[in-house]
């Protein structure tokens, strides 16, 4: 009886302290996922996998970035994809990726002429965009 009263006795405080932490640190949905996402389906996520939620809300501001040239030694920026954004101060990549079929590479970045400008969106590098993640988590 006693072998199984210490490890209930330790297992205990630290429930306690893991409820009230993730009380007290309410996730946030980006409101940015409820255009791409259903609110249920985002509810579901946020408990059962948060750190999804939390990948997501990353995502959204540093998977890709804006650029004036297209970073190609030959300067040829009628060689890339394009993309039609409305709104370059308020961009949403995933709303983007899904009604635009946008793809990225896991190796090298990709780029897409934004119709319209003289700018290029820019996605990072999968391998990079997790290093950003991962280095963000650590803080």
């Amino acid at each position: 009886m006693r072998s199984y009263f210490f490890p209930l006795l330790l297992a205990l405080p630290l429930s306690i302290f893991s409820q009230s932490l993730l009380q007290t640190d309410k996730l946030q949905i980006d409101p940015r996922l409820y255009a791409v996402f259903e609110k249920n389906y985002l509810e579901k996520v946020s408990v059962e996998d948060a750190f999804l939620i939390h990948r997501w809300n990353f995502y959204l501001d540093h998977a890709f970035f804006i650029s004036d040239n297209p970073l190609s030694k030959d300067g040829d920026g009628a060689k890339y994809p394009s993309v039609s954004v409305d709104n370059l101060d308020q961009i949403n990549i995933l709303k983007l990726e899904n009604e635009q079929n946008l793809k990225h590479d896991f190796y090298l970045e990709t780029i897409y002429k934004i119709k319209n400008t003289n700018k290029y969106l820019v996605y990072l590098a999968g391998k990079d965009f997790v290093d950003k993640l991962n280095e963000y988590l650590k803080k």
